[in-house]
């Protein structure tokens, strides 16, 4: 599945999709617990639009956030490395603009 918010201000509809996309996952998997390389294959396909700075900023962090939920503790600590969503996934821009 592929996600796209074209206004996601503060990214509550990305979250809460990132969310069921891995509870899809996870029936998929025998009810297994996503790795890192799961979760970070899952958000890749989200994708979200803001003409604000700040909510682009704001929907990554919030799916970092989500992401972060999703891993222990010690998983965080010792591997997890943040992808810049800003510079991929979660785009400043007006995405009903017309050129």
């Amino acid at each position: 599945y592929k996600i796209l918010d074209p206004a996601c201000g503060s990214g509550i509809f990305l979250v809460t999709a990132f969310k069921r996309l891995v509870q899809i996952w996870r029936l998929q998997n025998n009810m297994q617990l996503p790795q890192l390389p799961d979760l970070k294959r899952i958000l890749s396909n989200i994708y979200g639009v803001d003409k604000e700075e700040q909510a682009v900023r704001l929907t990554s962090f919030s799916l970092s956030l989500a992401l972060c939920n999703e891993l222990e503790p010690l998983k965080i600590i010792n591997e997890l490395k943040f992808d810049d969503l800003t510079e991929s996934n979660i785009i400043h821009s007006d995405f009903f603009y017309k050129h």
